[in-house]
C-alpha cells in the first residue's frame, strides 16, 4: 500500500476541511498521514506522494523542506493564482486518485542553490523560485555587480536584482518586468528591480552559467530573500553565488498544458463581452 502525506497550510481556513474531504480519494490503495505544513521537516519523511493543501507559497516551502530527496508533490490550490498548485478543490479527488495510480506526468523542476558569504559566515540554501538581493527599508538603494563565469556582466543600482528559475519566472520576476520562461527551458533569468538606469533590462542566461551577485554598496545593509520566505541580512562586500542545483523538484501535473494555466491565471486573450444597450 502506498504512503501519502497530506500537508495542510493552516493559514488557510479551508485547508483542513479539504484534506478531510480528500481522504476517500485514496480508495483503499494508499494510507494518508495528515500533518501541518508549519515548521515541517521532510528530509527524513518516507512517502510515495505528497499532497499540499494551500497555495503556490505553500509548495515553495515544501520544496525547500524536502532537502536532497524530494518526493513527487501535487498541489491543491486554496490560494489565488495556482501556477504551481494548479488543481482546484473541485477536482482534487480525481487528481489525487490519478496521482496515486501514476496517471499524470511528473515534471522535474529546476531548483536554485545559493551560497551566501562575506557576512562573517557562509551558508547554502536551495529554492524553487528565486533569490533576490534587495535594499532594506532604511536604504535609498543597493548596488549589485553581476558576474557570470568569473566575468563581469553588469552593475545594477536600484531596489535590487533577482535570479529566477523557469518555475520562478511567473513570480517576483514577472512583477519586476521580467519574461516568462517555459518550465522546460535550461535557463535562468536575471532581472533588476526598479533600476535607476533605464538601460538595465532582464537577461535570460544559460542554466549552467555560474552566477555571482556581489553587494558593492548597501548602507546600512541589504537583504537576500529566498523564495520570498527566508531572509538573510548582509552588508557591503557580501556575495551570493548561484547555480542550478543537482536536486530537482518533482511536481505532479494533472494538466500538463502550461500555457492553458497561464491563460487562466493571467487572463491572456480575455475579451469582455458587452451587451448592446441600444
Amino acid at each position: 500500500m502506498k504512503r501519502v502525506l497530506f500537508l495542510v497550510d493552516r493559514t488557510k481556513g479551508e485547508a483542513r476541511r479539504a484534506a478531510r474531504e480528500a481522504l476517500p480519494a485514496l480508495g483503499g490503495k494508499a494510507r494518508a498521514e495528515v500533518i501541518s505544513l508549519r515548521g515541517v521537516d521532510l528530509r527524513r519523511r518516507k512517502a510515495d506522494l505528497v499532497v499540499v493543501f494551500g497555495g503556490d507559497g505553500s509548495l515553495l516551502a515544501v520544496a525547500r523542506a524536502m532537502g536532497t530527496s524530494p518526493i513527487p508533490t501535487l498541489g491543491i490550490n486554496l490560494g489565488r493564482l495556482g501556477f504551481l498548485a494548479s488543481t482546484q478543490p473541485e477536482g482534487m479527488a480525481e487528481a489525487i486518485a490519478g496521482a496515486i495510480n501514476g496517471a499524470y506526468p511528473v515534471e522535474e523542476r529546476a531548483m536554485l542553490e545559493a551560497r551566501i558569504s562575506g557576512n562573517g559566515r557562509a551558508k547554502t540554501l536551495r529554492c524553487l523560485n528565486d533569490v533576490a538581493v534587495t535594499r532594506t527599508s532604511r536604504a535609498p538603494l543597493v548596488s549589485v555587480q553581476l558576474s557570470m563565469g568569473g566575468k563581469r556582466v553588469a552593475d545594477y543600482r536600484g531596489d535590487g536584482v533577482l535570479v529566477a528559475t523557469p518555475t520562478g519566472s511567473t513570480g517576483y520576476n514577472l512583477a519586476a518586468g521580467g519574461p516568462i520562461l517555459d518550465p522546460g527551458l535550461d535557463a535562468l533569468v536575471v532581472s533588476p528591480i526598479c533600476p535607476h538606469t533605464m538601460g538595465d533590462r532582464p537577461l535570460v542566461v544559460p542554466g549552467d552559467a555560474p552566477i555571482t551577485l556581489e553587494i558593492t554598496e548597501a548602507r546600512p545593509g541589504a537583504t537576500v530573500a529566498v523564495d520570498g520566505q527566508e531572509f538573510t541580512q548582509v552588508k557591503s562586500g557580501a556575495r551570493v553565488r548561484l547555480r542550478v542545483s543537482d536536486v530537482r523538484f518533482p511536481l505532479v501535473v494533472p494538466d500538463a498544458d502550461v500555457y492553458k494555466r497561464l491563460r487562466g491565471s493571467l487572463g491572456w486573450g480575455y475579451r469582455k463581452e458587452r451587451s448592446d444597450s441600444k
